[in-house]
């Protein structure tokens, strides 16, 4: 045969065709999570389950959810709770239970991000429970869904419009139904929408998320608080996944259902909506003014008093002609205002005797979501729905139908009455700033259309600069000394905590966590925003004209020579912050109080013998009482460093601008960083039994607080932001090599792994304290064969090892291509060092603990460095380290080696972990440890060709246990293996011959495959002597999709040899076009029943 004719028969044999991404399955280390997943999923599997939901288009992983209920409503079913508000429509699921769970959960303490495909069934939960309620209770939605063409009075039970309207001036008088909802049905939607929220803002693969159409109907809820969150939620969903805190490379671009849906969808309406703000900085009105004024005369009456009032106007055309001229004289089309006053937002003064009775009458629970103002009135602010109410009346006074305002305009009707509701109290403020942040957010990394985001910006020229204003507090003097001297009035007067702790440690973190000025939550969201700004591109990944037009980068003071600018002030104050946090807590005693502020302030004692004048007594006395309560310190510290993570982020999404690299470098960021990463490392190594900073001195090394975490998350940050600025500048990578930055790294890596050995050697002892789970993400997964105890590896130091290893890649790549000066060493001689080579052999000595993708890069390392340099291959051989890499793929049992590849009937599973990025890295490695002479000899002898091989016929790899080789692997591995037979002719032979023992072994499992097939199908008995013959027969469909992956893979590999003429007549010699024959046969070209088989795989 020549080669056009194996050409032939290589392309002519049938694909497969996979249902899913490529996406590697998640490794959850959390057993508190693990047990979470599976509780929620229960709900999911017991009612949603058995229905269809044909009006959402689902992924073809996903579980179809309930949509119709009275399709599911059981005759006989008298434990489901019926509900009352008219419908008649039964729960779909056990809600109240299901809510529980959620309940139990009300913030993200687990350091893995939640992998979205894991998630399907609670999702489907929660979008069934969301959807139930909405369809159930009308009354939860001011704005109708578009199906419901209702009026606001028909939604209300038909009360009589003429009584509410000559009524509209008493706010009690608006039926109970529209502005109360049931409080469990409120109870379950806050803590669905509050799971929902921190489940999406710590998530990957967002694109499966399919329920942002409830959440847009949500944003027009009664209750402020639903709407709120929903808002919440869906900023979480726009926002991209936190790169820093995962724990492999990013496989796809972040993309949603919200990132697909045109700018002129309701949902985009919307957003745009709830980003109007009052007013601009000019007007008096900027978003700083309004935060910090407080409710006084001096400030709330300071501000512009039209803010707090409603001024809506919209133009509506006649349904009749469908034009839009305006027309005087009609009732039905033309400008629609809407005005109502600031005495008009606040409900008539009465005493609470009244106000009970009216309850009484009118059936108002007695929990009021009015806002309090503060002064000698006790009016309160009008609620919601009971100005909107009171504005539909006004617009159906003047003889419009509310039926004929478009819902969008509506929508913009409801925004500007939150937002003039919220105007009259500081704490309403903040909130509605709160909104705004949230919704802007949202449209920057969302909205599709980016001469509509222009336009928004253009409208608010000085937007932007307000945004800085918001967190420029944090890094003023007037900022730092306020805090410093409201701190030591509260610690001082002789108390021993003061001293216990140190004031310098303690504002050193704590001034990041609260401000006298600007809340924390506010800064923290300005940031995100700005972020956001940043990290919006154009077509062509550059910035997009929206952060040109505004200046975002002039504004944070990025730019050459701004030492003293903005963002370079705040990445130098939060880590310095951070340093003398970590210097303070290195050099006192490491055991802490887990006290709060106001815990201690109730038991200071004052000194009988300081002279401290009454009235200065009496002042500082009405200061703590005037006070709010600060939080304990435990969650001062978390706000600290989630603070010091926010910044970061801005400084990644300004990292990868090259003039914001070039600018930051020039600012001293590079020397910041680093002494940040080695002075993390070195507490920890010099601390007793390893400890971190925010442990008690009576935790074990193996107890790691959520603080813990979000200082490894950091250390990764630094890390990552490094490795961008190095890539793009030069000046970085040389600032990087002259502050020893590839040994702080080394000493990283070191002081994690060798932590990791000393908590799994004091668990090893008790089993149940282990709190790793074994790897149940891949069926039938092998562990090695000396069945090591695990190492207690959490998802934090997975990424910190992640981060770091991958620098190290990049900077020795960096070096390979001459970007580094002369005087930068080689990754040669770090290879050499000892304490690099131990981390490195512990790695790949336990990849069933540090999992494929860190092995990869450690593989990925070892080839990179000794293909720039291959006298370093003798060290990698004499020094153990290619041992470690061949036991890896063969394991350490030497017994257990002979059974791969020697004959097809007895064919033991291979131990390599099922990660494509590993299996792709094994090729070159291999090709690198054979460069020298000695070195493929070594190759020679271990043979690990059988091993990597195996992996094309194992179940272990294939659909859908493993999604390991989709896509392209087959012929990426094949291109890798072509490498080595041409640059090893040596190696030819016994690469060939183990291609061909993997073709015999699929041909086997075909020939056995068919005869279990014909005797279930024809009654002919199987021979009892087949491995097959005990294999179920539910198993046969299985194995037959396996058969095919195992017949496509092989072939697509042996494509990518063949490409090379040089190899044909060696192939053809050992029997590979014979047995190619075969595989047409007996695996890639079914009949009957196998057809069928094919095509689901």
């Amino acid at each position: 045969p020549t080669a056009a004719q194996l050409y032939f028969v290589l392309n002519t044999m049938a694909p497969v065709t996979a249902t899913s991404a490529g996406i590697a399955r998640q490794i959850i280390d959390d057993p508190a999570l693990i047990s979470l997943l599976e509780r929620l999923s229960t709900f999911e599997d017991s009612k949603i389950a058995r229905s269809s939901r044909p009006k959402k288009t689902e992924s073809t992983l996903e579980v179809s959810a309930t949509d119709d209920f009275m399709a599911n409503e059981e005759k006989g079913d008298g434990d489901l709770k019926k509900v009352v508000d008219g419908s008649g429509l039964s729960p779909p699921f056990d809600i109240d239970g299901f809510v529980a769970e959620l309940d139990k959960c009300p913030s993200w303490r687990f350091q893995e991000q939640a992998d979205l495909y894991e998630w399907i069934r609670p999702l489907n939960a929660m979008d069934t429970a969301l959807t139930y309620f909405i369809e159930t209770y009308p009354s939860i939605l001011l704005i109708p869904r578009k199906s419901e063409n209702k009026s606001i009075v028909e939604i209300s039970t038909g009360c009589d419009h003429a009584l509410l309207k000559c009524q509209n001036e008493d706010v009690e008088s608006v039926p109970s139904k529209l502005i109360s909802i049931p409080e469990n049905v409120t109870h379950s939607l806050i803590s669905i929408l509050r799971f929902l929220s921190n489940l999406l803002r710590n998530a990957t693969n967002k694109s499966i998320f399919n329920s942002v159409d409830e959440l847009s109907d949500l944003l027009a809820a009664t209750n402020d608080d639903i709407a709120a969150l929903a808002l919440e939620a869906l900023s979480n969903l726009a926002a991209p996944p936190m790169l820093h805190r995962q724990q492999a490379p990013e496989t796809q671009q972040h993309t949603t259902t919200l990132h697909s849906s045109p700018a002129n969808s309701m949902v985009m309406w919307r957003l745009m909506a709830l980003a109007k703000g009052w007013g601009s900085k000019g007007s008096g009105l900027g978003l700083l003014a309004c935060v910090k004024t407080d409710d006084s005369k001096e400030g709330q009456g300071t501000l512009p008093k039209y803010a707090g009032e409603v001024s809506f106007e919209c133009y509506i055309s006649s349904p009749d002609d469908g034009t839009d001229t305006f027309d005087a004289t009609s009732t039905t089309s033309g400008l629609i205002s809407v005005y109502v006053s600031t005495e008009d937002m606040f409900a008539p003064s009465t005493s609470q005797e009244q106000q009970a009775e009216k309850r009484r009458k009118t059936g108002k629970p007695a929990q009021d979501r009015r806002l309090p103002i503060s002064g000698a009135s006790s009016r309160a602010v009008k609620s919601t729905a009971e100005l909107f109410y009171y504005s539909i009346v006004k617009i159906e006074e003047k003889g419009h139908n509310r039926d004929q305002i478009p819902s969008e305009k509506l929508f913009f009707l409801l925004a500007d009455i939150r937002l003039a509701r919220s105007f009259h109290s500081t704490k309403s403020r903040t909130d509605a700033v709160e909104r705004r942040l949230r919704a802007l957010t949202c449209i920057l990394h969302s909205h599709p259309s980016q001469e509509t985001v222009s336009a928004y910006f253009l409208a608010q020229p000085e937007l932007c600069s307000e945004l800085v204003d918001l967190v420029r507090p944090t890094v003023s003097s007037t900022s730092a000394s306020s805090f410093t001297v409201g701190e030591s009035n509260s610690w001082n007067f002789g108390s021993a905590e003061c001293s216990k702790r140190g004031d310098v440690r303690q504002n050193s973190i704590l001034s990041l966590a609260d401000s006298p000025v600007v809340p924390y939550v506010i800064r923290s969201l300005a940031i995100e925003t700005l972020t956001a700004l940043v990290a919006r591109r154009d077509a062509t990944g550059t910035l997009t004209s929206v952060a040109k037009q505004v200046n975002v980068l002039g504004e944070l003071g990025v730019g050459k020579g701004q030492y003293l600018g903005l963002l370079p002030t705040l990445i130098r104050h939060s880590l310095a912050a951070l340093n003398s946090f970590l210097l303070n807590d290195g050099s006192h005693d490491s055991s802490r109080a887990d006290v709060t502020a106001t815990e201690t302030s109730d038991n200071i004692k004052v000194n009988e013998e300081s002279c401290i004048d009454a009235g200065l007594e009496l002042g500082l006395a009405f200061l703590k009482a005037s006070k709010p309560p600060q939080l304990p310190l435990k969650d001062q510290e978390e706000r600290a460093l989630e603070f010091i993570d926010a910044v970061l982020t801005l400084t990644s999404a300004v990292v990868s601008v090259p003039s914001g690299t070039a600018a930051l470098t020039d600012c001293g960021i590079i020397p910041a960083l680093v002494s940040t990463i080695a002075l993390d490392s070195q507490v920890i190594q010099n601390s007793p039994a390893h400890q971190s900073p925010f442990s008690k001195s009576s935790d074990s090394a193996d107890v790691e607080s959520y603080s813990d975490c979000l200082l490894k998350f950091i250390s990764a940050q630094a890390i990552q932001i490094i490795e961008g600025a190095i890539v793009t500048h030069n000046n970085a990578l040389s600032a990087f090599y002259e502050l020893h930055g590839i040994e702080v790294l080394v000493q990283r890596l070191s002081v994690e792994v060798k932590r990791v050995k000393k908590v799994s050697f004091s668990q090893s002892s008790n089993k149940d304290n282990d709190v790793v789970m074994e790897d149940a993400t891949i069926p039938g997964n092998l562990l090695a064969s000396n069945h090591s105890p695990r190492h207690n590896l959490q998802a934090s130091r997975r990424v910190l090892l992640f981060s770091a290893v991958n620098c190290l890649t990049v900077v020795f790549h960096q070096h390979e291509t001459g970007a580094a000066t002369p005087v930068v060493p080689a990754g040669g001689a770090q290879l050499r060092k000892p304490e690099l080579l131990q981390v490195l052999t512990d790695i790949m000595d336990n990849v069933n603990c540090y999992g494929g993708v860190l092995a990869a890069l450690v593989a990925t390392l070892l080839s990179d460095v000794m293909n720039s340099d291959p006298q370093i291959v003798h060290d990698v051989h004499s020094s153990g380290l290619a041992k470690s890499f061949f036991d890896m793929i063969l394991g350490k049992d030497i017994e257990s080696r002979t059974s791969l590849g020697e004959t097809v009937e007895t064919w033991s599973e291979p131990l390599i972990e099922p990660s494509a990025e590993l299996i792709m890295a094994i090729p070159n490695v291999i090709s690198a440890l054979s460069l020298t002479e000695s070195g493929m000899k070594v190759v020679t002898e271990t043979n690990p060709f059988p091993t990597l091989l195996s992996v094309f016929c194992s179940p272990k790899y294939a659909m859908p246990n493993s999604r390991c080789l989709l896509n392209e692997m087959s012929a990426i591995v094949g291109t890798g293996i072509d490498e080595i037979m041409r640059h090893n002719p040596s190696l030819r032979n016994i690469v060939l011959i183990a291609i061909i023992q993997v073709m015999k072994r699929i041909v086997f499992i075909g020939k056995n495959l068919t005869t279990l097939e014909d005797a279930r199908d024809f009654g002919i008995a199987a021979p009892s002597s087949s491995q097959e013959a005990s294999m179920h027969v539910p198993d046969l469909e299985v194995a037959r999709t396996h058969l095919m992956q195992y017949g496509y893979n092989i072939t697509q590999l042996i494509e990518q040899i063949l490409h090379n003429e040089d190899h044909i007549p060696h192939f053809i010699e050992v029997g590979g076009f014979d047995l190619l024959l075969d595989l047409a046969l007996w695996s890639t070209m079914p009949g009957g029943r196998q057809v069928v088989a094919h095509i689901s795989c």
